[in-house]
């Protein structure tokens, strides 16, 4: 330690014997090897050998010679875009003596295109109390304070989901789109421009996005809903992974999600690339790919058993998990009910569009010059006749889909057509000899939209050719490919009756 000049050898000394609080912070991380890195803004790796390194002291650390307590924080849950947004919080002095403390506001971006830093601190104010004096203290955020450097080296603000964080107390609120509209006074959506894209608007798909949470995959956030968000008793019952299908999201299951809710602890989770997931230009977005992400989850979660509900995509997905309980059960998987998907390749008939669509070069150019109503189309063609979406509800799916999505999303995404051929006859064999288990068989049932025309009752029928013991349960004959929207009552029904029956 190091002073200099006139009188702050005293200024030292009172500090040392306690005549006088100090309430500096360091405005740096301080490393606890002089051969570190004086920094540690990092994302921690996927190993799990050496994934930390020790610091001496975090930045904002500082010392006092008293104590203080922080109390109700106060944020509201949404900033509007040309708003303001109040923080308010109690902070009181619990110890034995006067002291002067610095109240440090951090802010952290849960998703953003540019891989944000885990928190960011975006205000402080210093307050001076006597013992058990207790204050309120004001911080004000407007969008700009949300802004970071871009991809193009441009200041953007993206909306999306904040957490604010004032010593142990933390808040999320949600920052709002810019409003944008048309001469009918409308929001225009159907123009596919990343910046226009703004699934937030929509209070379905933010309440939902409220109510979950994100953990990182390969230094991607990846979101997930958690019932016991809700409901901390949860973690007593059962739990179900809900894998939803393509090209949509982890909200599929909304309409089901009540019910379910009363008798298993829900884990539902928007796969990388994905709904409000992250969408890397560069990663490979295999069946096997999805699986490590959602087998670090659970890990995550200290979930090692669990029932799954799945479709379309998510059939695949929990073919390729069900594959490898053959050769390693990291989980034990208890049961799983397949809704429509493309389970044997040589029954699945794919739209044209989706064959063209995952033609390279192709693919890229339609997902960049096609309006959103030709994919909102194409997904209401896989309804049935009375079941189709409202024009509200396609939006959300489609702004769900293009939410921070790269150029080639699309293409990129419908790999796993091609991979359902290749691992065909593994996934199959998996199918029948889980349930043969000698010790924990994995039962399964097949339920079903007749009327899809990609996956629907043709579908059944090559499934009672080729699984052992096959359970299947036709819905309507007008339901379509996406029972879980269509007809969740039936739905419920056929699983919870499976259910009762293990």
């Amino acid at each position: 330690m190091n002073v200099y000049f006139l009188v702050r050898g005293r200024a030292l000394a009172d500090v040392l014997l306690g005549d006088y609080n100090p309430s500096g912070r360091l405005p740096i991380t301080y490393p606890k090897y002089n051969h570190h890195l004086s920094t540690y803004d990092y994302k921690l790796t996927e190993n799990r050998v050496g994934n930390f390194i020790d610091v001496e002291f975090e930045f904002g650390h500082g010392l006092s010679y008293t104590t203080f307590d922080y109390s109700n924080l106060n944020v509201a849950s949404q900033l509007e875009w040309n708003a303001q947004l109040t923080i308010t919080l109690d902070v009181r002095n619990s110890g034995t003596t006067q002291g002067d403390h610095t109240v440090l506001l951090y802010v952290s971006d849960l998703y953003r295109t540019v891989t944000p830093p885990n928190k960011e601190l975006k205000g402080y104010k210093k307050l001076s109390l006597q013992v058990g004096q207790q204050t309120q203290v004001q911080f004000n955020l407007r969008r700009d304070d949300l802004s970071f450097i871009g991809i193009d080296l441009t200041r953007q603000t993206e909306p999306g989901i904040f957490t604010v964080t004032v010593g142990s107390l933390a808040a999320n609120f949600t920052l709002a789109a810019e409003q944008t509209t048309t001469n009918s006074e409308s929001t225009s959506v159907d123009k596919l421009c990343t910046k226009a894209i703004n699934p937030y608007q929509f209070t379905k798909v933010r309440l939902w996005a409220e109510e979950g949470n994100y953990f990182n995959f390969c230094g991607h956030p990846v979101f997930y809903y958690d019932s016991v968000v809700r409901d901390r008793s949860a973690m007593s019952k059962p739990t179900l992974l809900l894998l939803h299908g393509y090209p949509t999201s982890s909200i599929d299951w909304i309409c089901m999600r009540d019910e379910l809710e009363k008798r298993f602890h829900i884990v539902a989770p928007d796969y990388i690339g994905y709904g409000l997931s992250a969408k890397p230009i560069l990663f490979s977005y295999t069946i096997s790919s999805q699986v490590n992400m959602l087998e670090k989850l659970m890990n995550s979660l200290k979930l090692n058993q669990f029932h799954i509900m799945a479709h379309d995509v998510g059939d695949s997905i929990a073919q390729e998990m069900l594959a490898r309980q053959i050769d390693d059960r990291k989980f034990l998987i208890l049961s799983v009910v397949f809704l429509n998907g493309g389970l044997f390749p040589e029954s699945h008939r794919p739209f044209f569009m989706m064959k063209i669509l995952k033609i390279d070069i192709l693919g890229a150019i339609i997902q960049n010059i096609a309006p959103l109503s030709v994919f909102a189309s194409g997904i209401n063609r896989v309804f049935g006749p009375s079941t189709k979406r409202s024009k509200l509800e396609l939006d959300e799916m489609t702004h769900l889909l293009f939410y921070n999505a790269p150029y080639n999303l699309i293409q990129r995404l419908q790999c796993y057509l091609n991979e359902r051929v290749k691992h065909r006859d593994r996934w199959v064999d998996a199918m029948n000899r889980v349930q043969s288990f000698k010790e924990n068989p994995i039962c399964m049932r097949l339920i079903n939209g007749p009327i899809d025309p990609i996956s629907g009752k043709h579908m059944v029928h090559r499934y009672r050719q080729i699984i052992t013991n096959p359970d299947t349960c036709l819905l309507d004959a007008n339901i379509g490919h996406y029972p879980n929207l269509e007809d969740p009552a039936n739905t419920l029904k056929h699983f919870f009756d499976f259910h009762k029956s293990l």
